[in-house]
């Protein structure tokens, strides 16, 4: 009886690597030099978001998210009407947080301005 041909594959792929990939040491990412120029605002938005978050028992992202809070750094509404052309700000969150984010900007302006 004739012998049946089997096809034969060559060596099995190596196994893909799982978990974080490791960046080279000379990545970095890229910075906005305006959200640079207002660290100390961006984290006080950060710390009244988080607040906002402990007391409504939710996380900081249900308050607003980060993209959110780069763009009050950047845009520094003034006005209940500026603050709801915010990314992510529509009236319910205006009326609820609105008094409180505007407060905190406008204090992190007196002391850029105060001479």
């Amino acid at each position: 009886m004739a012998e049946t041909p089997s096809v034969v594959f060559g060596t099995p792929a190596s196994p893909v690597k799982k978990g974080p990939q490791k960046r080279s040491p000379y990545f970095q990412e890229p910075r906005d030099p305006m959200l640079e120029a207002r660290l100390g605002l961006r984290q006080a938005l950060r710390e009244l978001r988080k607040h906002f978050a402990a007391t409504k028992k939710v996380p900081v992202y249900f308050i607003f998210n980060n993209k959110t809070l780069d763009d009050l750094v950047i845009r520094l509404p003034m006005t209940d009407m500026e603050l709801k052309a915010i990314h992510g700000i529509g009236p319910q969150k205006a009326k609820e947080y609105g008094p409180s984010i505007l407060e905190a900007i406008r204090k992190d302006r007196q002391e850029i301005f105060a001479f």
